[in-house]
């Protein structure tokens, strides 16, 4: 299971990021929201997959990737396998991922970890006693940092965690992302951040922000510069990159987890990739097939079918171990 083979005609590595992702479509897939609040007035969005099942026993969170939301391909499909498998499954929404906007000018980045504190707070309320979190690209750096930076005083109810191409290295990621061939992405990433951040100025008028800079910006690093660095409270891009990226705390996990960075995967730096990580803490499992593109790793078909990074973690939830290691 862990030599990842792709369709025959999905092995050029941009064809498997975006086939899934534009294609991979649930049209009867169902959520039951629920709205929690935040302890800085703000809120949430939790989607658990229908038919709802009562939050008991064995639960699964899975938090989505840059603008993305429980409405993406990759989230209803996890979603969907994990449930059949008998978990409580719940999508966490971002701030402002949700379909509607949030209360506050601070919305999400890739270290906010606060508030999947707060999804995880609340379930753990309603009854959840042996919690999974997955997270894919951008909420994958974050279930990671959240696990890492807490170590043992993490709540007992988590019990493993799984990230899926994964930016462990923000600043590498950031580099990496900014190359010709990612433009496409990278476009498509800032047009809707770029919306975003001016909505939030229009609405807050933050007198400490330059909207010119916002505008002008073309790679990620002068985004996170103008905007995401000053409205989260960090000095600087570089300071924000710093003191967010997962890899500088995943020598401190204290509970199993599992990397699936694909070598092919465009917005990836090798500095993503914690094999030396892996290797000093034996919590840590770190699986780098040659292909799969960025959330990509499709090998089946129709879409809708479980695909092998979903197989993947479901065996890793349930073994917790990965196939090759058992």
């Amino acid at each position: 299971m862990t030599d990842y083979k792709p369709l025959f005609w999905l092995q050029n590595h941009h064809l498997n990021t975006i086939i899934p992702n534009r294609f991979r479509t649930f049209p009867d897939h169902r959520y039951h929201r629920v709205r929690i609040p935040t302890p800085d007035g703000d809120f949430l969005h939790l989607d658990f997959t229908e038919p709802f099942r009562k939050v008991t026993g064995q639960t699964a969170i899975i938090v989505h990737g840059l603008e993305g939301s429980s409405q993406s391909g990759y989230a209803k499909g996890l979603s969907r396998i994990l449930h059949d498998a008998g978990y409580t499954t719940v999508v966490l929404n971002l701030r402002s991922c949700g379909g509607v906007p949030n209360n506050k000018l601070q919305s999400y980045h890739s270290g906010k970890t606060d508030d999947l504190h707060t999804a995880v707070q609340y379930l753990i309320e309603q009854g959840a006693s042996h919690i999974k979190i997955t997270g894919f690209s951008l909420g994958g750096n974050i279930a990671l940092k959240y696990a890492g930076e807490a170590g043992k005083n993490l709540p007992p109810q988590v019990k493993q965690i799984a990230a899926v191409s994964a930016p462990c290295d923000l600043h590498g990621s950031s580099k990496a992302l900014s190359k010709p061939s990612n433009k496409i992405y990278l476009n498509r990433f800032l047009q809707s951040l770029k919306n975003k951040a001016i909505d939030k100025l229009n609405h807050f008028e933050p007198s400490f922000l330059d909207e010119s800079k916002i505008r002008k910006a073309t790679t990620f690093y002068e985004f996170d510069d103008a905007f995401t660095a000053p409205v989260h409270g960090f000095e600087s891009a570089a300071d924000y990159y710093t003191k967010c990226s997962s890899k500088t705390v995943l020598n401190e996990l204290k509970i199993p987890a599992l990397v699936i960075n694909a070598q092919d995967d465009s917005f990836l730096s090798e500095s993503c990739y914690p094999r030396d990580e892996a290797e000093n803490n034996p919590f840590l499992h770190v699986l780098t097939p040659q292909k799969g593109g960025h959330v990509g790793f499709t090998d089946r078909w129709p879409l809708r079918r479980a695909q092998w990074h979903e197989r993947v973690i479901l065996y890793f939830f349930e073994k917790q171990t990965t196939p090759e290691k058992n």
